[in-house]
């Protein structure tokens, strides 16, 4: 099956998926996100949400959505930042984007003084049915999403592949077809390209949304603008894995390319970004929030270039609004 397929089945099958078995965050976990690693990075982005609403000219309701959302900590830390902000609250219908009973349930219980609903995607009739503005927060939920991958041999581009080898193991392979069409860029011998259908269709769908109903959507990622390679990784216990080991038990997650996203919305939205994370963070005041906090650690681990500033960026997608931190 295709890397895509594959990638699929082993983050959302229904009964062994490791989305869907599993809480991955913090120490006890596979993997520590901004949010869990200090408040500043929700109340930052929840104020920046408040900022987004305020400029939208404060509308009595909106959609405040957040994709990927994890324990719910993000959502938690954005809500207690903006509690003084009159009218907000009352003004954000909250809906949590989760397929993890797991994470749902931790949701609940963080969030439970508001009232919150979930979906599991964008068609959601939650979503489909409204016509208030909205305001979308994704913090490393583009990197699950599946993507494909295509290998350069004897001249053509083929799909790469997952499959049982002879020792009835799971391997790499490429396809026997020569489909490369889909490509439209130069290879040497074995490079790898890669590109991510279902990433572009999500983000477009934000585009659409946002440009019928106004508003803003912030994605936080790791990734980067353009180029070869290959980005498919799997961690386990912090530390990273062979991708066909552990299938199911081991996270897997891929880079973004930020600049593959742009084509599919810029006709939709104005695109501000992508920024590194340090520079967007520093733009929001986290450095003053940090010393009144006493969290320079904190503060280090998220914006320095050898952390997290560098490699992960901001980038938002708006329509009738200009947001701050770009």
């Amino acid at each position: 099956m295709g890397i895509g397929a594959f990638m699929a089945l082993a983050l959302g099958h229904p009964e062994f998926g490791y989305y869907m078995t599993r809480d991955p965050f913090g120490r006890g976990g596979d993997f520590t996100t901004a949010p869990e690693i200090s408040q500043m990075f929700g109340e930052l982005l929840g104020l920046w949400a408040a900022d987004v609403w305020m400029k939208l000219g404060r509308p009595e309701k909106f959609d405040f959505i957040e994709c990927g959302p994890g324990r719910g900590t993000l959502m938690a830390d954005a809500l207690r930042a903006t509690k003084k902000i009159e009218g907000f609250h009352a003004a954000a219908n909250i809906a949590l984007m989760e397929i993890s009973p797991v994470l749902q349930e931790k949701q609940e219980a963080v969030l439970r003084e508001y009232n919150v609903q979930w979906i599991d995607d964008l068609d959601h009739p939650i979503i489909q049915s409204s016509h208030y503005p909205i305001i979308l927060l994704a913090n490393e939920f583009l990197d699950a999403l599946p993507l494909e991958q295509w290998q350069f041999i004897d001249g053509a581009w083929r799909e790469r592949v997952v499959e049982v080898n002879a020792q009835g193991l799971l391997s790499f392979a490429v396809s026997e077809k020569r489909r490369g069409a889909e490509v439209h860029i130069t290879g040497r011998q074995d490079d790898i390209f890669e590109c991510a259908p279902v990433r572009e269709k999500f983000v477009g769908d934000a585009a659409r949304i946002l440009k019928s109903r106004r508003g803003a959507a912030l994605f936080i990622d790791y990734g980067h603008e353009g180029g070869l390679g290959d980005t498919l990784q799997a961690v386990k216990n912090h530390k990273f894995a062979p991708v066909l080991d552990d299938v199911g038990i081991a996270d897997l997650t891929s880079h973004v390319d930020f600049a593959a996203l742009k084509p599919a919305v810029q006709e939709q939205v104005t695109v501000f970004g992508p920024v590194g994370q340090g520079a967007f963070l520093e733009r929001l005041g986290i450095r003053e929030r940090a010393q009144k906090l006493n969290q320079a650690m904190a503060l280090e681990r998220l914006t320095a270039a050898a952390q997290m500033g560098r490699l992960f960026k901001a980038m938002a997608l708006c329509h009738d609004v200009t947001p701050e931190g770009f």
